[in-house]
């Protein structure tokens, strides 16, 4: 029994993950953007490297309507932040 529970909640923490990496990632992608962080070619792998994660992510079982929320709140917290701010250091 409880190895049923575990293999049962190992696939939401994976995709929990997975999420997290696409959230971080997309953050990045919008906050380097706008303060120009990265010369194009490490912008372009990074929009890559994000797009990577939200194929992990639904392969792992997270919905689209779920990474688009996750997407618009990668966005406008990348397009808030200062780009002077410790976290972009």
């Amino acid at each position: 029994m409880a190895l049923l529970a575990a293999l049962l909640v190992w696939p939401a923490a994976a995709s929990s993950a997975a999420v997290d990496t696409y959230f971080e990632r997309g953050f990045m992608v919008e906050a380097g953007a706008r303060c120009r962080l990265f010369a194009p070619e490490v912008q372009s792998a990074l929009i890559s490297a994000r797009e990577q994660a939200r194929g992990v992510a639904l392969r792992e079982g997270a919905s689209v309507a779920g990474l688009r929320s996750v997407a618009d709140r990668a966005r406008t917290r990348g397009l808030s932040t200062p780009c002077d701010s410790a976290e972009l250091a």
